[in-house]
């Protein structure tokens, strides 16, 4: 196994891009973000002063992929010290903690290189949280929600056992009775209504 790594080359972004594709198959609660191309493609980054390199774990017949991750540096995510932080994003990794790291490191190298400023990587995060970021740690049974991720069992392992841990938690909840609202959420029902919003049954 060995890692390439580039920027824009037309057939090795197409290989990225294809990976998720080959990696969950059939599963039908995987949902194809359509913002990887865009965001990858030249010039289309959501920050002009982002800067990115892509990253392939490649078999050893230089033809299977094993997994990829992008490492990321903008000026428009910074700390509380207002240093920016670091990203890894578009991860994506067979059930292999060998190959997690070499993905993990070469993308940890690139920014020390590349963005030494950065004290701090986040990930998965795709450039921002206005487009694909967090790992799904329960609920593999439920169908997903447009704009939530997905991602096998194993994601938060692999990256937890190479120094990872998590900074947030989200819940997502399917409300099929506006009266199993909780009391906390009733205030702002009421409070949006009285603002003119109206509420009604989404269908998926």
């Amino acid at each position: 196994m060995k890692i390439v790594d580039f920027d824009f080359d037309p057939d090795l972004l197409r290989r990225f891009l294809e990976f998720p594709h080959l990696h969950y198959g059939s599963d039908p609660n995987w949902l194809l973000d359509p913002d990887e191309a865009r965001l990858l493609a030249p010039a289309r980054s959501p920050s002009p002063t982002a800067r990115w390199r892509n990253f392939l774990a490649v078999g050893s017949d230089g033809e299977q992929i094993h997994g990829r991750l992008s490492a990321i540096a903008t000026t428009h995510l910074l700390d509380e010290n207002g240093r920016p932080f670091g990203q890894i994003g578009f991860f994506e990794c067979v059930d292999d903690q060998q190959t997690a790291g070499a993905l993990v490191e070469t993308a940890l190298d690139w920014l020390r290189t590349n963005a030494p400023e950065v004290q701090t990587v986040l990930g998965p995060v795709n450039f921002d949280t206005w487009h694909a970021y967090r790992l799904r740690v329960s609920g593999f049974d439920q169908p997903t929600f447009a704009r939530e991720p997905y991602n096998p069992p194993y994601y938060p392992a692999l990256l937890e056992r190479l120094g990872f841990a998590p900074v947030a938690f989200y819940v997502t909840k399917t409300i099929t009775e506006p009266a199993s609202l909780s009391a906390a959420w009733e205030q702002h029902h009421t409070q949006t209504v009285a603002q003119g919003f109206t509420f009604r049954p989404l269908n998926p």
